[in-house]
């Protein structure tokens, strides 16, 4: 397996590119159907993509190619300032085989969907696993995940809802997906399906965000809104916690202290995005009808880092030729354009890393297919037996900042009286 990268800004540089990949796949005689194009535009504008297409189409008639608008592109393990990024996996093994479908995705058409793609998961026993890139408008996504819950369990489900970084991200309205199944288009859902005897996958997810303070009930609640906690109005809860003021910093901060849930062990994340009149608040996906109870969590840089380190020693174990990444948008506003990197460029020293930002990101995690938020999900994949000779995994081992060593002493001091008083409480 072999990945190459580029942003694209000029023709000339995209013909350039192609050309190289073209020559590695001649000496190599490998087939288009083994050649998959991701593209990812961080604006709305389906303007941008016909010549694009062109050139690659002239150079790869038969080449796969899938892509998403997003919120900003991940080139060789950074964020990059070009509009459009790209990528092209060449999967070498001749066993391994991939397939692209597009299939519509809104109220309406989402159950018949999935039911359709398990119907092409039943005639292709060798998929192993399912990439997903799609719009989030006018999706029920609570009733999605639990349908893709139920495809074959031995199949991974990974991958990310468009964005686009021109719109606020709780309007996505003009976000768009595509593919070499069919041109851009909006309420629709591509899945690429990805299998064979000798391709390995492994998907997980970093998030770092520390719950602060005790468990609250959730006692009212319906798709994406709660509407009260310990049966009181849930907003009123929100705000005195926090004391988060109005204003342009809002947005930045309840980034930093978003909701935590869990399903089945598995935990993840919610940003309140707005409070209600009714007092209630709206998150920026669904929760589980299931879920019973949530908790305040808090983000800081000292925590990321930690679950990175982590994050890295396991990708390394596995050993991969490529590596994707599907990161929360929310991720990119905590850490700043010019910081963000740092959680995502340690992993390009394991492999070429790749990937774009997302307005929610998909991970099974068992049985359960998970949407996530304020999450990076990390996918490893490689042909064959891992090498075990790869370059060790680095982290830049800068001085934590003062501000860096407050945050966490301030977790720490929060834990400790939270279990105190549950000592005290349980006395």
């Amino acid at each position: 397996m072999r990945q190459f990268q580029m942003m694209y800004k000029k023709k000339h540089g995209l013909s350039a590119w192609l050309k190289k990949i073209r020559e590695f796949c001649a000496e190599n005689r490998i087939p288009d159907s083994s050649v998959v194009f991701r593209i990812f535009l961080d604006i709305a504008d389906e303007t941008l993509l016909p010549l694009v297409l062109l050139e690659i189409r002239g150079m790869f008639p038969d080449a796969l190619y899938a892509g998403s608008t997003s919120a900003g592109n991940i080139v060789y393990g950074s964020l990059v300032d070009s509009h459009i990024a790209i990528s092209c996996t060449v999967y070498e093994d001749p066993g391994t085989q991939v397939r692209i479908i597009r299939l519509p995705m809104s109220f309406e058409t989402q159950k018949e969907s999935v039911m359709n793609l398990r119907d092409v998961l039943r005639d292709n026993p060798w998929v192993k696993a399912v990439e997903i890139m799609m719009t989030m408008g006018g999706v029920d996504m609570d009733a999605l995940c639990q349908d893709l819950s139920e495809l074959p369990e031995n199949i991974m489900i990974y991958g990310g809802c468009a964005h686009a970084a021109e719109t606020k991200w709780i309007d996505l309205s003009r976000t768009f997906v595509f593919s070499s199944d069919g041109e851009a288009v909006r309420q629709y859902a591509v899945f690429i399906l990805l299998g064979g005897p000798e391709l390995h996958i492994s998907a997980r997810y970093l998030i770092g965000w520390r719950q602060i303070g005790g468990s609250i009930p959730i006692t009212d609640a319906e798709g994406r809104y709660i509407h009260t906690l310990g049966n009181v109005p849930a907003g009123e809860v929100y705000k005195r916690k926090l004391q988060i003021p109005e204003g342009r910093h809002y947005f930045a901060l309840v980034n930093v202290f978003p909701l935590g849930f869990r399903t089945n062990g598995t935990p993840y994340l919610r940003i309140v995005t707005g409070i209600q009149e009714d007092g209630g608040i709206r998150l920026s996906s669904f929760i589980r009808k299931d879920t019973k109870r949530c908790a305040f969590t808090f983000g800081n840089t000292a925590d990321i880092m930690h679950k990175l380190q982590e994050n890295l020693a396991v990708v390394q174990e596995f050993s991969p030729q490529v590596i994707q990444m599907f990161s929360c948008a929310a991720r990119l506003l905590f850490w700043g354009r010019g910081e963000v990197s740092r959680e995502t460029m340690p992993f390009e020293t394991i492999a070429h890393t790749s990937g774009f930002y997302t307005a929610g990101e998909f991970l099974r995690s068992g049985k359960d297919v998970l949407l996530h938020n304020v999450t990076n999900v990390i996918v490893a994949q490689r042909e064959g037996e891992p090498s075990g000779s790869g370059p060790e995994a680095r982290v830049l081992h800068e001085e934590l900042s003062l501000q860096m060593l407050i945050s966490e002493c301030l977790v720490n001091f929060i834990e400790s009286q939270t279990e105190e008083a549950e000592r005290w409480e349980n006395s």
